[in-house]
């Protein structure tokens, strides 16, 4: 009898370990996000965006382009669409792979896209000035291969 119990103890461990693994979050397209932000509110989801770090801004964007200053050719990044305010922690790995740009009127900026799994939010205000009416709180990020517009 004890060694059928010593035997079926491991077997009932390795099941569930099997069974409680990680489910992935669902994947959000950055439209569905603004369009239902009721839907994804307070849950975890992954979606891809264009992460822009500058003076005081961390948001992640749906796209950006870039005009030119014709008083001295400065390039000035704008973000296109609604942005999520982004919260959590960016790893070295990819702070070290985003795209610089320096605005005379923005200070310096970081640029890449990225694909984030992490906490949305919607109902409030977040970010700096409180002006951002969507958050997602990072738990997981990965640097994408992308070509920024010229």
């Amino acid at each position: 009898m004890k060694r059928i119990i010593w035997l079926t103890i491991p077997f009932i461990g390795l099941i569930l370990l099997c069974g409680c693994g990680s489910k992935s979050a669902p994947t959000a397209t950055f439209n569905d996000l603004i369009s239902n932000p009721q839907q994804y509110n307070g849950k975890t989801v992954t979606v891809d965006g264009i992460y822009v770090s500058g003076w005081e801004s961390t948001v992640l964007a749906e796209d950006i382009k870039f005009t030119v200053n014709d008083s001295d050719a400065s390039k000035e990044l704008n973000i296109l669409g609604k942005p999520i305010w982004f919260a959590g922690i960016l790893p070295l790995d990819i702070q070290n792979k985003l795209y610089q740009n320096t605005s005379p009127a923005a200070g310096p900026q970081h640029f890449g896209k990225i694909r984030v799994t992490g906490l949305f939010e919607y109902g409030n205000n977040y970010g700096y000035g409180k002006i951002y009416k969507y958050r997602i709180t990072a738990s997981q990020v990965e640097f994408l291969d992308w070509t920024p517009p010229k």
